[in-house]
Formats: structure tokens, sequence, C-alpha cells
């Protein structure tokens, strides 16, 4: 009875005693062969890559075309904005011709400036009711103090004309269609069509 245990427990024995023994080299059964490797997918080449493949893959692939939308543009902007050039701003009107009066040599006189150089200005001389009493054609000419084309013309009226009938006077500027301010003075003709020299005289 003892003696097929102490058969068995020897038979054991050399198995018990190299079970943690780390395992040898492999051998050439081991070794894989070249028929026994199974060959993988072929890694994908750069010539295969195209153009029209990469543009397949954006329109199948909503997280491609996402990325390339987000990608940045190496051009200077991705959409460029022409700036739209500014109208040319329309000239500046002609200022408006003026006028003034002043006496000279017992006489009624008026001046005025901004009207054309070389045109021919109208002076027209009226009463308060519109009526013309005279119309006095002079030229514009450069003067060194009043501004455009000046204007100096006598209107063969008295100046001190007590209780004579009220009016004004006005120039009309022929080249550019425009009128001066009203100018109210006191319509007094000398007597015989001239001025006295005693009469009005300052």
């Amino acid at each position: 009875m003892l003696a097929p245990l102490l058969a068995g427990v020897l038979l054991a024995a050399p198995t018990l005693a190299f079970a943690d023994t780390p395992p040898g080299p492999p051998t050439l059964s081991d070794i894989p062969t070249p028929d026994t490797i199974t060959a993988g997918p072929a890694p994908p080449s750069q010539d295969s890559t195209t153009a029209g493949s990469a543009v397949d893959l954006i329109a199948t692939d909503p997280a491609a075309a996402a990325i390339n939308d987000s990608a940045p543009s190496t051009s200077p902007c991705r959409v460029c904005t022409v700036p739209t050039p500014s109208p040319t701003p329309p000239p500046a009107p002609a200022p408006t011709p003026f006028l003034f009066s002043y006496i000279f040599e017992g006489g009624i006189s008026v001046g005025g400036g901004y009207f054309t150089v070389g045109g021919n200005v109208d002076v027209h001389v009226r009463y308060a009711n519109g009526a013309e009493q005279a119309d006095h054609l002079t030229t514009a000419q450069p003067h060194p103090v009043t501004p455009g084309g000046a204007i100096y013309t006598p209107l063969e009226l008295i100046a001190d004309c007590a209780g004579g009938p009220p009016g004004y006077v006005q120039a009309y500027d022929e080249t550019n269609a425009s009128w001066s301010n009203r100018v109210p003075i006191t319509i007094c003709p000398p007597p015989g069509g001239g001025l006295s020299p005693s009469v009005g005289r300052h």
C-alpha cells in the first residue's frame, strides 16, 4: 500500500521542484517561418491620395467638413469686400452776390461783390410797389478789397431827400442768374436830371 504512494511522490517530485523555473530559449520549431506569417493590410501610399478622395471624404463625413471649415485660411481674407469709393462731393455753391449803399459826391451809389468777374450786372432801382425807376448796366471787375467781381455804381439819386418815396436797389448777375440782397433807399431824382453841387453835399 505504501509502495505505490511513495512511487507517485517520487515521480511528481521533479515536476514540483522545477515548477518555478523560468522557461528556456525558444526552439527552431517555435520561430515563425515566412509561410506562417499572415500579410496585413498595406499602408496607403501618398500617390494614391488624390484631391478627389479628399473632396469625397468631406462630402461624406460631416466631421471632416467641420474641420475643413474651421481650419485657418492662408489667404489674406476669406471673404474680401472691396470698399466702395466715396462719390466725389459736388462743388461748393458760388457765394451769393451782396450789395451795399454809400454816399458819393452828394448822391447815392451802390457797391457789391461776388459777382462774375467780367460779367454784366444790372442794377435795378425800384419803388416799394415794384415799379422800376431806373436800370444801370455795369461790368463786374476785380477789386483789391471787395471779394469776387466787384461793382461800384452811382444811382444818380440825391442822398439827402426828406419825405421822398421809399424804394430799394437790387443787382442781378446775368452770368449765373443770381440776385443780390435788396438795399432800401429813398428815391429822389435830382432836378433837371443831374445832381446840384449844393444839394446833398457832405
